[in-house]
């Protein structure tokens, strides 16, 4: 394999390194933003939830939304 001169046989090797750590990092980003994404969407879901808590007759239970001490 010839080379033009003045180029080094290690920008080869150095060219797949820095791609394989550049596609690692794209990777471990991806995984964060949608591990982050999916949390910050299950606590969303859950507090929607929480609050069509149904005590089995279709009303909405709202002693989720008193207060402890208040008076009924």
């Amino acid at each position: 394999m010839s080379f033009p001169r003045g180029e080094k046989r290690g920008v080869e090797g150095a060219l797949i390194k820095k791609t394989f750590f550049d596609l690692l990092w794209t990777l471990h980003f991806t995984c964060f933003l949608f591990v982050t994404l999916r949390a910050y969407l299950q606590s969303s879901t859950a507090r929607v939830h929480e609050h069509t808590i149904s005590d089995g007759d279709g009303r909405l239970n709202e002693r989720l939304h008193e207060h402890p001490g208040a008076v009924a």
